[in-house]
């Protein structure tokens, strides 16, 4: 076989995985920390090539250009090659790593998708928490996926879909044990919030929004705000995924048996 076709049958294989993500309704933004071409040691020009490398900025596949940076070289997560299912991965260091983009990007909290593969490395100090991903305010309004303990001395590795302030409520999404890849998805259809892990329904409760709170204006990745170590997340991301809308059941399957489980050799 020439090398043409190689890379050719190569590229009909990747768009064929990819199929059930290009197809998201409100697909809104997409990150995938195995991808060098969408990963830079600088603000866009020179890509990460080596495993250790700091990662400055990670750009938004989706096409909306939700990109995530991290300015300060001490705060930023390492590249770490060959980790999951033979892919690379975003690994923050539970001290100070975290990644931003300055704007909000859901515009509603009552109905909205979030997915996540993840894997814990380690645990915070009760009652402290490690945030994934989170659409939030500088007072912690907003909506993320964490992981939390389910106890006020229980290990952070319980998944949890928290809305903060004024409520401060959230549904747990499942145990995942430490250093041990999962998907972790949640999804708001207006009323009612569900949350999944690999692919089962873990628990449901009322859609909330950040009434009381102040609006979102920002997105942040490894943590619930760019500042200070509360809520840092300690572990590897291997991708996010975020939908301006509830994409239902059946698009989220398709997502976890099409698209994650396959390409990150998970069970769903």
């Amino acid at each position: 076989m020439s090398a043409r076709r190689r890379r050719l049958l190569a590229r009909v294989r990747k768009l064929d995985l990819e199929w059930p993500l290009h197809n998201l309704p409100d697909l809104q933004a997409w990150y995938t920390f195995d991808d060098a071409d969408y990963l830079f040691a600088d603000a866009g020009s020179t890509k990460v090539t080596a495993d250790g490398d700091k990662i400055y900025q990670c750009n938004d596949r989706s096409g909306n250009d939700y990109h995530v940076v991290q300015s300060t070289e001490a705060n930023r997560p390492l590249w770490k090659l060959n980790i999951q299912g033979g892919r690379a991965v975003g690994r923050f260091d539970g001290a100070n790593d975290f990644m931003l983009h300055g704007d909000s990007i859901i515009t509603d909290e009552q109905d909205c998708t979030l997915v996540a593969v993840v894997s814990v490395a380690g645990t915070k100090n009760s009652p402290k928490m490690n945030t994934t991903m989170s659409n939030c305010a500088s007072d912690g309004s907003g909506y993320n996926i964490a992981i939390a303990s389910s106890s006020s001395t229980g290990t952070q590795n319980q998944l949890r879909a928290d809305t903060y302030e004024p409520s401060g409520s959230g549904i747990d999404i499942g145990t995942f044990a430490l250093n041990v890849f999962g998907i972790a998805s949640v999804h708001v259809d207006g009323t009612t919030r569900f949350g999944y892990k690999n692919g089962a329904l873990t628990d449901s409760g009322t859609a909330e929004d950040y009434t009381g709170g102040t609006a979102p204006d920002r997105f942040v990745v490894g943590n619930l705000l760019p500042s200070g170590d509360f809520h840092v997340f300690h572990g590897d991301i291997a991708e996010l995924i975020v939908c301006n809308a509830d994409i239902g059941y059946g698009a989220l399957r398709a997502l976890w048996q099409r698209y994650l489980g396959p390409k990150w050799n998970l069970p769903v």
